[in-house]
């Protein structure tokens, strides 16, 4: 198959642009990856950053953090005072007045204030073999026995009972939660992403994790290349490695999302780069394979 997908491309196409190298060789290739996230991943890693840059200003300016303070207060005091005067509107109608409870004192939503998680379709072929053999390594090892791995599971798929029965008889901390959009808001408190699957070509579940100012664990493999170059990206090729990544990860902070970066994942950057890609060059118009009789 791989002779017949090489000879077909060398008759039909001038050039092919490969999402990575996990993919066959093909003639007249380039490897770039050209695929973007939505906005929405984007905007949760803009205002992940946003919060890190004010959070380590107050830190170091107490100047700082009593404007934040102040501004607070004056925001809640404009939003009682709003509430006030549309509860005397309602009671100058002759109805009964809202509630004026005080208003409820929640954590920041930017924050991380969860662990480790995986988000993907549940099939062994999608990284699932890998995913229980990685934690119960790191268990059992004994860097890893004072820093256990717990991790909440999302996802839905034909192998879902046979995944969690062996995650059960293997007594692993896996959490499988079913469906969920990684979009949503109960994925941006989590500060892991672990993606240790081999099979795909680029995991776009892993570059949404990224945009959303996230650390990622992944192996290091062609598919994972691209995200490699990223600061909040951490690569194993042994078990011990892996488990390193872990500890660095629950130990620490993700870097915020630089707006270089921001733009790399963008789908402007990927259409860029497509673009840039698909410019023929001397190879594809005059170099070797270019004539009609070596098409044949």
């Amino acid at each position: 198959m791989r002779l017949v997908n090489s000879w077909v491309s060398r008759v039909h196409c001038h050039k092919i642009i490969k999402l990575s190298d996990a993919v066959q060789d093909f003639p007249r290739s380039q490897t770039v990856n050209v695929h973007g996230v939505s906005p929405v991943f984007l905007e949760v890693g803009r205002r992940k950053a946003t919060a890190a840059a004010l959070a380590a200003a107050a830190a170091s300016d107490p100047d700082v953090a009593a404007a934040s303070a102040v501004g607070r207060a004056v925001n809640r005091v404009i939003t009682s005072l709003g509430t006030r005067h549309a509860a005397a509107a309602v009671v100058a109608g002759g109805a009964n007045p809202p509630s004026l409870a005080p208003e409820a004192v929640t954590p920041s939503r930017e924050g991380f204030t969860k662990g480790c998680y995986f988000l993907g379709k549940v099939v062994w072929g999608k990284g699932f073999h890998e995913l229980l053999r990685r934690v119960e390594e790191h268990n059992t090892s004994g860097d890893g026995r004072d820093c256990p791995l717990q991790m909440d599971v999302y996802g839905d798929g034909e192998d879902l009972h046979a995944v969690t029965k062996q995650a059960r008889d293997k007594a692993l901390p896996l959490q499988f939660r079913g469906r969920a959009d990684h979009a949503s808001d109960q994925m941006h408190g989590y500060k892991v992403f672990i993606n240790p699957s081999l099979s795909d070509v680029v995991a776009t579940t892993t570059a949404e994790a990224l945009a959303m100012g996230k650390f990622v664990i992944v192996a290091e493999h062609p598919s994972n290349a691209f995200f490699s170059t990223f600061p909040n990206c951490l690569t194993y090729t042994t078990p011990a490695e892996f488990t390193t990544a872990v500890r660095l990860a629950l130990g620490s902070d993700p870097a915020p999302l630089s707006r270089r970066d921001r733009y790399r994942l963008s789908w402007e950057a990927a259409t860029d780069r497509f673009l840039d890609a698909a410019e023929l060059g001397e190879e594809q118009t005059r170099g070797a394979g270019s004539a009609p009789a070596d098409r044949v």
